[in-house]
């Protein structure tokens, strides 16, 4: 019987330990508690070249061919029948139909965007990175490096996120895989 109060007794604590957590995070909000725990929300911006996902699997690449790793990228990027200027106000309209993301960059650069999403219930941070190349004949193409903040996975969330904002732009994708934009 002292078994059985000793289970009893740690999943009533457990539950209050829950409890309390819940209640200072609903109190205080999430956002704060996140940046108290981990840091500011967004992790900065990311040069593409060469980049390479590190070993954590709360992360979604997609790139041309030849700009970052290709063997550590989920998706190769799309060549589009726009140019980058176009394809980046696309993906503007494209990601404005997503709830809890907010635009971080301050616009200064035109072929770049940045964005803080958040999750639903727990407010977990992301940061997504993008990049828009011109490939000449009005044609571009583009990479997204979206990456969790806090936890060791995400449930696939970022390369869902990513792939859901590529469907939305798909009518303008002219080929599957893009090689590496000209300088």
């Amino acid at each position: 019987m002292i078994w059985l109060q000793r289970i009893l007794g740690f999943f009533v604590g457990f539950g209050c330990l829950l409890g309390v957590a819940f209640l200072v995070a609903t109190t205080f909000g999430w956002d704060r508690i996140w940046e108290q725990l981990a840091g500011p929300a967004d992790l900065g911006i990311v040069e593409f070249e060469g980049l390479s996902k590190n070993s954590s699997p709360n992360q979604a690449l997609i790139c041309p061919d030849g700009v970052c790793k290709d063997d550590d990228r989920d998706l190769a990027s799309p060549l589009y029948s726009v140019d980058a200027q176009q394809l980046r106000a696309r993906m503007i309209d494209a990601v404005a139909q997503t709830t809890d993301v907010e635009r971080l960059d301050d616009d200064s650069d035109p072929l770049r965007l940045r964005y803080l999403a958040r999750s639903r219930l727990m407010r977990f941070p992301d940061t997504i990175d993008m990049a828009f190349y011109n490939m000449g004949d009005s044609r571009s193409t583009l990479a997204i490096y979206s990456r969790a903040q806090v936890g060791k996975t995400d449930f696939g969330a970022n390369l869902a996120r990513v792939k859901k904002w590529l469907a939305a732009i798909r009518d303008i994708s002219i080929e599957e895989t893009a090689t590496k934009p000209e300088k």
